[in-house]
C-alpha cells in the first residue's frame, strides 16, 4: 500500500511528544499502557517508533487536534491491545474534532472487543495507512463508527474480524478509500440505519475486499451465509427512512464459490434503502447469492459494473424504482452450486423484481450480458419478472445465453 505522506507530515508542524518520554519500554511484553495513555493527554502530535511495539492493558482515548503516527512513513509501529475484560473497547474516540491517526497497527490481543477502534459523535477523524487486526468476537468491528461527520479511512488493512467498518447512526460525510478487508466472518463494510437514523454522502470507493467466511450454521441469520462483502441497509418494516447519496464505485469484490446456504457469501454488494446514489465500475465475482443487488432504493445510477460466476444472479434491482442499469457486464451467473434451485425460478445476467409491490420506471440499456461455458449456466441475459413495471428497455447485447437473450414475464415473452 502506498502511504499517503501529507496527511501523515501533517503533526511535524507541531511539537512531538513519544510514549518513551513517560517511560514506555516498546519491547512487547512490559506493560506501556500509563505511559501511552499520558502522551495521548498531552496532545499535539504522539510519535510511536516504527517497528517498535506497546502492549497496553486498558483502553486508549484518542482527544481533539491529535496526531498519532509512526516515527517512519514507510514502516508501521505496533499496538498490542491486551484488555483483560470482555466486551470493551481498544481505542476510543468520542467528540473530538481533528484527529489523524497514520502507519499503526493495532492487534487485539484477547480478540474478545467490542471494537478496535470507536468513533463515537467525532467530526474531522483520518486514519491512513493503519492496520486493525485480530477480533473476531460475535458482533464486534476492527472498526465501528456512530453519529460522526467527515470521517476519511483510507489504505487500511483490515483482518481477522467479525466485521471490518461498522458504520452507524446518523453519520454524514464518509469516505472508505482504497483499503483492503479480508479473512473476516460477516462484513466487510456495514451502513447501518434504522427507524431513526440514516447516513449521508458515504462513499465506499476503490476497496479490495475478499475472504469473508464462516462455518456453515454458525449465525443464527441469516442461516449460515457469510454475510455481505458491502451492505448498505435500513430494513424492510422500519417506514420510510433512507440513506441519502450513497456511492459505492471501483470496488474489486471475490466471494468464496460457496453457496450462501452452505457458508458462502451472500449478496456481494447489498445496496438498500438508498435515495440517490451510484453504484459503478464495481467488479463481483464468486457470490454465495447476487454479485450487486440494488434493494427498496430509488434514482440509482449502476454502470459499468462486473458481475460474473454469482450463485444466482449477476445484478438484480429489486422493489427498486427509477433506477438507471447501463453499460454493465454480467457474465457465467446461474451456479447454482448445489443445484437447489432447479427450474423453480430462471436466473440470469440481470432479474428486475419485487417480493411485495414492484421495481418501477427503470431502464436497462447498453448491458452485455452473456456465457461462454462450455456448459452453460446463465439462463438469461435479462429477466423481468412480472412485478417489474414500466421498464424501459434499450439496445443490449445477449448474445449467448442458456435459453435466450430476455425472458418478460411483464409481457408474456420467453425467450426473445
Amino acid at each position: 500500500m502506498t502511504f499517503l505522506v501529507s496527511l501523515c507530515l501533517l503533526g511535524g508542524l507541531q511539537s512531538e511528544i513519544t510514549p518513551e518520554s513517560f517511560g514506555a519500554k516498546a519491547d512487547g511484553v512490559t506493560d506501556d499502557t500509563i505511559a501511552f495513555s499520558q502522551a495521548l493527554a498531552k496532545g499535539g502530535t504522539v510519535v510511536l517508533a516504527a517497528g517498535k511495539t506497546y502492549r497496553v492493558k486498558a483502553p486508549l482515548t484518542l482527544r481533539s487536534n491529535l496526531t498519532l503516527k509512526s516515527s517512519d512513513q514507510a514502516k508501521s509501529a505496533i499496538v498490542k491491545l491486551d484488555t483483560p475484560s470482555s466486551g470493551t473497547t481498544g481505542v476510543i474516540s468520542s467528540k473530538t474534532t481533528g484527529v489523524t491517526v497514520c502507519g499503526i497497527d493495532f492487534e487485539g490481543l484477547t480478540g474478545d472487543f467490542n471494537s478496535l477502534l470507536a468513533l463515537s459523535e467525532v467530526d474531522k477523524f483520518s486514519l491512513v495507512q493503519c492496520k486493525l487486526s485480530k477480533n473476531a468476537k460475535r458482533s464486534s468491528a476492527l472498526l465501528r463508527l456512530k453519529d460522526s461527520t467527515n470521517v476519511s479511512v483510507t489504505n487500511c488493512d483490515f483482518e481477522k474480524g467479525y466485521v471490518a467498518i461498522h458504520a452507524l447512526g446518523n453519520s454524514r460525510d464518509l469516505k472508505f478509500e482504497q483499503n483492503t478487508m479480508h479473512d473476516l466472518m460477516q462484513y466487510g463494510v456495514w451502513l447501518q440505519g434504522s427507524a431513526t437514523t440514516t447516513s449521508e454522502r458515504v462513499q465506499i470507493l476503490n476497496n479490495d475486499i475478499w475472504d469473508i467466511k464462516r462455518s456453515p450454521g454458525a449465525i443464527g441469520s441469516p442461516g449460515a451465509t457469510a454475510g455481505h462483502l458491502i451492505y448498505v441497509q435500513i430494513g424492510e418494516n422500519v417506514g420510510k427512512e433512507r440513506h441519502k447519496q450513497i456511492d459505492v464505485v471501483g470496488n474489486r469484490l471475490k466471494g468464496i464459490k460457496t453457496a450462501f446456504t452452505q457458508g458462502g457469501n451472500a449478496d456481494l454488494v447489498e445496496y438498500c434503502d438508498v435515495d440517490g446514489g451510484n453504484v459503478s465500475e464495481n467488479v463481483a465475482e464468486h457470490g454465495g447469492d447476487v454479485g450487486i443487488a440494488v434493494i427498496r432504493s430509488k434514482g440509482i445510477l449502476v454502470e459499468k459494473n462486473k458481475a460474473g460466476y454469482n450463485n444466482t444472479n449477476g445484478i438484480v434491482l429489486w422493489e427498486a424504482s427509477y433506477c438507471k442499469v447501463l453499460k454493465n457486464e454480467a457474465y457465467n451467473n446461474n451456479q447454482d452450486r448445489l443445484k437447489q434451485w432447479g427450474e423453480r425460478a430462471a436466473k440470469g445476467g440481470i432479474r428486475v423484481m419485487a417480493r411485495t409491490g414492484t421495481s418501477d420506471n427503470n431502464e436497462l440499456t447498453g448491458n452485455k450480458c452473456w456465457d461462454d461455458q462450455a456448459v452453460k449456466t446463465q439462463d438469461y441475459g435479462i429477466y423481468l419478472m412480472k412485478s417489474a413495471k414500466n421498464t424501459k428497455l434499450g439496445a443490449n447485447d445477449l448474445n449467448g445465453n442458456k435459453f435466450g437473450p430476455i425472458k418478460d414475464d411483464t409481457k408474456g415473452m420467453f425467450g426473445g
